[in-house]
């Protein structure tokens, strides 16, 4: 039971895009949902005469992110149950081989 990751921590620190990707130990999908995350909320405070930031680009730059900060939730709290699943069977085969070896030997030693 030791080393498993709570989902509900890897949703709140979603809240920044990619911190609960990086929690769950998914690194690299961390970063890069962390650099779409800023990416998108630079656009809102983005000068260029080229592009012209509307109260409708602003309403769907907005969208698109808080649909990024969901999904990041929902994916890294997916990723740390897998996670912790794995760990789990890992643990009860080992278990269960250990106690194996320890029938094999007494009935050996009989």
């Amino acid at each position: 039971m030791a080393g498993r990751k709570s989902p509900t921590t890897a949703r709140w620190l979603s809240f920044i895009p990619g911190f609960g990707h990086i929690y769950a130990e998914a690194y690299l999908v961390g970063l890069l949902w962390f650099v779409i995350g800023q990416a998108l909320l630079s656009l809102l405070y983005i000068k260029s005469p080229y592009i012209r930031i509307t109260n409708w680009n602003t309403i769907l730059i907005i969208s698109i992110y808080i649909l990024v900060v969901v999904w990041c939730m929902i994916r890294s709290s997916h990723i740390v149950v897998d996670k912790n699943a794995k760990q789990a069977n890992q643990e009860y085969f080992a278990a269960r081989e250990l106690a194996e070896k320890k029938k094999y030997e007494q009935e050996r030693l009989k």
